[in-house]
C-alpha cells in the first residue's frame, strides 16, 4: 500500500512538472504575440502624438514674428560661436574661423528621448517612431580650420551653430561635411 502511495505521488509530481513545462513552452507564443499587439499600439500613439506635435507647434506660432520666438540675436554672436567651438577642439588657439553667411532664422527638431518600450518593440519588427520637440532658432554657419594632435592643419570643415534666447543651444557638424566623413568610413 505504501508503495502505492509513493507511486501516485510520483506520478502526481511528474504530471504536475509536464502540465507545468507545457504551459511555460506554450506561453512564450501567446506572449510574444500579445507584446507585438501592443507594439503596434504603441507605433500608432506616438504617430499621432508626433503629427499632433506639429500641429501644435503650428497653431502657437502662427502670425507671431519668428524672431521674437528665437530670441534677438545677440551683439556678441560671433564670439559666442567662437567659444562654443574652441572647447571642442584639440587645439583651441589655432582656431581660424570664417564666417561667410548671415546668421537665419529657422526652426530645430530636436528628438526626444526614445520611448522605453522602443528596443522590445525594435526585437518584434516594430519601429516606435522617435518624437521631436520643434523650436525657432537662429543658424549660424561657420568655418573652421585647427590643429591636430600632429600639429597640422586639417582643412576648414563645416559646423551648424544655433543660438536661441541669447545662448547657444547646438553646435554640430554640418549636414554636408558629416557625410564626407562618413564617406572616408
Amino acid at each position: 500500500m505504501q508503495r502505492f502511495f509513493i507511486m501516485f505521488a510520483l506520478l502526481a509530481c511528474m504530471s504536475m512538472w509536464i502540465g507545468v513545462t507545457v504551459a511555460y513552452a506554450a506561453s512564450p507564443k501567446q506572449t510574444k504575440s500579445s507584446k507585438k499587439e501592443t507594439c503596434l499600439q504603441k507605433q500608432a500613439e506616438v504617430k499621432k502624438q508626433a503629427q499632433d506635435d506639429m500641429t501644435a507647434f503650428v497653431q502657437e506660432t502662427r502670425g507671431q514674428p519668428h524672431e521674437a520666438l528665437a530670441g534677438p540675436l545677440p551683439e556678441n554672436w560671433q564670439q559666442m560661436v567662437k567659444d562654443a567651438i574652441t572647447e571642442r577642439l584639440k587645439d583651441p588657439d589655432s582656431a581660424q574661423f570664417k564666417f561667410d553667411k548671415e546668421p537665419t532664422l529657422g526652426t530645430e527638431a530636436s528628438p526626444q528621448p526614445a520611448d522605453p518600450m522602443s528596443a522590445e518593440c525594435k526585437k518584434l519588427n516594430v519601429e516606435i517612431p522617435a518624437r521631436y520637440t520643434f523650436s525657432y532658432n537662429w543658424k549660424i554657419e561657420v568655418k573652421v580650420n585647427a590643429k591636430n594632435s600632429f600639429g597640422g592643419y586639417v582643412g576648414y570643415k563645416e559646423y551648424d551653430v544655433r543660438i536661441k534666447t541669447g545662448m547657444v543651444v547646438k553646435v554640430d557638424m554640418s549636414m554636408g561635411e558629416f557625410m564626407k566623413e562618413m564617406n572616408k568610413m
